[in-house]
Order: C-alpha cells, then sequence, then structure tokens
C-alpha cells in the first residue's frame, strides 16, 4: 500500500487530497523516517509532546499543501 493510498479518499466527512506535486515515493520515505525517529525524540527532546505536535502539524502542511 503507497502513502497516497492511505491519505488520499475519506477520512470522517471530510475529503482529504494530497498535494498534487508531491513525489509518493520520496514522502512514504520521509515519512517512514519520521516515525522511525519518534523514539529518539521522545527520549531526547525537552518537551517531546510538543515537539510532536508541531511536527505532526508540519507534516500534515507538507503533505496536503496547507
Amino acid at each position: 500500500m503507497l502513502l497516497g493510498d492511505v491519505v488520499h479518499g475519506q477520512r470522517g466527512d471530510d475529503h482529504v487530497e494530497l498535494r498534487p506535486d508531491l513525489d509518493l515515493d520520496a514522502a512514504a520515505w520521509w515519512l517512514l523516517s519520521v516515525l522511525a525517529s519518534q523514539k529518539f525524540r521522545r527520549a531526547t527532546a525537552p518537551d517531546s509532546d510538543a515537539v510532536e505536535a508541531r511536527l505532526a502539524e508540519s507534516t500534515l502542511a507538507f503533505l496536503l499543501d496547507r
């Protein structure tokens, strides 16, 4: 399953689409890298909850071009 298969489509009542110029393969690898490094951030960041929240917000903004 590709990143586009997961994000493109229905999410509740909202229709969600990836930005049209997004390289899906590169974005999938980037997202996996972000997820794989979460344990490290949680162990080392002074306020890891705030870091994770900002990272999630930035990730959605990048993927969805918000």
